[in-house]
């Protein structure tokens, strides 16, 4: 196991990047920290480091640092084609050498790349649930990414981080300083089957903890508790300085820096463990009417997005829409939430819908269409 500040994770990672790619030579040489750690296993050349935050997905933006800090290697990671959108991203990722990948549509042109990386004794790091934790416990990994981790003919090496959940929540707008355990298993060599890559799956899912330094403020975790743990009021969590409040019940918590909820009436829960009380079977059971807060807007496409409508998110008896404007429910093929305030709906022909929500909680609208569409339930 490996423990290091994130000074020093930015450091080392720097350091390995500007090897490959002298634009990244900014950071000077008194800005990295050594970190202090116990003898682990790291990858070497021609590994596929099959890679687990002990988190549903990555549990935060900053795990690749601390991975690549800890291993002292060069990892070149998988990541979403969505990253690539803005002029920025595809300079930034393109020369932190990323392998994108299109999530609503076959990508071989990424497989290719994977293939021609193990080809030429590259490391490759996956984050096989695909997606970063709302609120630290694991995500179910998809039957594509098994099967791609069993045609693998390169040792696999597991990973996993624990505290980053603390530092960097997906619903928080900052990191925050404190302390990140990294762990390496031993290399599996290949073959694999389908009961080994579920074993090495097993290793590494588990729930992250961690603490910050300092204390972290709990505005934006309405995102993450769309409804209320006590009545089950759907949008009624908000925030008042350190105070999350239910404007329904009025119960109250405090956030400290373990992220467990203090009640006022002395009850202690961790945030996860509140998180995932949120029943969306039973919350939604018979609820055929649903309106976002505040508005949302309506893009369609499929690599490039074009804005077709702005207005209130409104879900009828079956029918969903915003304004005049239908969005079909039929077809589907994914229900994935991008950063923190955008929900994209891929269909099966490859063309997308995305809801990009100013106030509301994604998470929420998630939950609500997997229960009418059974996606993913």
């Amino acid at each position: 196991m490996r423990s290091l500040s994130f000074s020093a994770a930015l450091g080392r990672i720097t350091a390995l990047t500007r090897k490959r790619h002298p634009y990244f030579s900014a950071c000077s040489e008194d800005t990295q920290a050594r970190a202090y750690s116990s003898r682990s296993p790291t990858p070497s050349a021609r590994s596929f480091l099959g890679y687990s935050s002990r988190s549903r997905s990555w549990a935060c933006y900053l795990d690749p640092i601390f991975l690549v800090a800890a291993s002292d290697r060069y990892i070149r990671f998988f990541t979403t084609a969505e990253m690539m959108r803005t002029s920025l991203g595809r300079w930034l990722f393109t020369r932190l050498g990323s392998i994108p990948i299109h999530r609503y549509r076959n990508d071989p042109q990424g497989v290719r790349e994977l293939l021609r990386a193990l080809k030429e004794k590259e490391i490759i790091g996956l984050f096989p649930e695909g997606e970063r934790s709302w609120d630290g416990n694991p995500l179910p990994v998809s039957d594509r990414v098994k099967k791609l981790l069993v045609k693998l003919d390169v040792p696999i090496v597991p990973a996993q981080i624990d505290g980053n959940y603390a530092v960097f929540p997906r619903w928080a707008k900052i990191p925050l300083p404190g302390r990140i355990v990294i762990g390496f298993h031993p290399p599996e060599q290949p073959p694999f089957s389908e009961e080994k890559i579920a074993s090495l799956l097993a290793k590494i899912a588990a729930p992250s903890g961690g603490k910050t330094a300092l204390l972290r403020s709990p505005k934006g975790i309405e995102k993450l508790l769309w409804a209320c743990p006590d009545c089950h009021a759907i949008g009624s969590i908000f925030t008042e300085g350190p105070v999350i409040r239910c404007k329904e019940c009025h119960t109250t918590w405090r956030l400290d820096r373990e992220l467990i909820l203090h009640s006022a009436d002395g009850k202690s829960i961790p945030l996860a463990k509140l998180s995932a009380s949120l029943d969306e079977e039973e919350i939604f059971a018979g609820k055929e009417t649903l309106s976002s807060l505040g508005q949302v807007d309506l893009l369609k496409g499929r690599d490039r997005l074009r804005l077709i409508a702005s207005g209130t998110l409104s879900y009828r008896k079956g029918n969903l829409s915003i304004e005049d404007h239908p969005i079909p429910l039929h077809n589907l093929r994914l229900l994935t939430i991008e950063g923190k305030n955008r929900l994209d709906i891929g269909f099966h022909d490859g063309e997308r819908i995305r809801l990009h929500f100013r106030k509301d909680s994604p998470l929420k609208w998630q939950r609500f269409l997997q229960v009418r569409s059974r996606i993913g339930v």
